[in-house]
Formats: structure tokens, C-alpha cells, sequence
């Protein structure tokens, strides 16, 4: 279940000592109605609104999107995310986590959830 991995990062950030936690988000059929026309009006699913601006409060979360859409898109939905107070700071990236003698992320970057 989604709650028992959100406990489970706290409790690692904790237990590290890390700083930041990493949350990535896929936008269509997880945070916003899927608008396969890119016309419609953006319309979030239940609760995925409130829950992304109480996220995006706090200081000890970075928020990224993980999503395949096209570049012209992505600026239409962060735009939108902008205006209802939700802060994406990456797309498909993660810069502030280097390469470790565990693993390689240039290809694929960390996040924690």
C-alpha cells in the first residue's frame, strides 16, 4: 500500500540521516483525469490536489514529474500546477543526486517514492 512506502521513507530518511526525499509523480490516471486531446480543461482526481499542495509546503521534500508527455505539454501542466500552488522542481531528471559507488544515475535517477 501507498501509505505503508510513505512511512517506510520518513523512517529511512530518518534512520540515514538524509535531508531531502525525493517524490516523483506520474501526471495522467495518477494525479490529473487523462486529457488525450490536450484541449480539455485540466481537472485533478479527488484529494490529489490538496495532497500535492501540503507536499509542496514542505522543506524536506522535492517534488519531480516523471512522465512521457511531449515538452509543449509539460510546460501547459506545470503552468497549471504553478497556479494551484504545486511545485514540480524537476522533470524527468534529478540533478541533485550524483552517481555513488551503489549505483549509476545517469540513466535512471533516484527518488524515494
Amino acid at each position: 500500500m501507498l501509505l505503508n512506502q510513505v512511512k517506510k521513507t520518513f523512517q529511512e530518511k530518518e534512520e540515514r540521516n538524509w535531508s531531502t526525499l525525493y517524490y516523483y509523480f506520474d501526471i495522467h490516471e495518477t494525479i490529473l483525469i487523462p486529457d488525450y486531446n490536450n484541449t480539455d480543461p485540466l481537472t485533478f482526481y479527488p484529494y490529489a490536489k490538496e495532497a500535492l499542495q501540503l507536499i509542496s509546503q514542505r522543506e524536506d521534500i522535492v517534488l519531480g514529474l516523471y512522465t512521457c508527455s511531449y515538452p509543449e505539454e509539460i510546460e501547459r501542466y506545470q503552468a497549471f500546477f504553478k497556479q494551484n500552488n504545486i511545485h514540480f522542481k524537476y522533470v524527468n531528471e534529478n540533478p541533485e543526486v550524483p552517481n555513488t559507488r551503489l549505483g549509476d544515475f545517469r540513466s535512471k535517477f533516484y527518488f524515494s517514492l
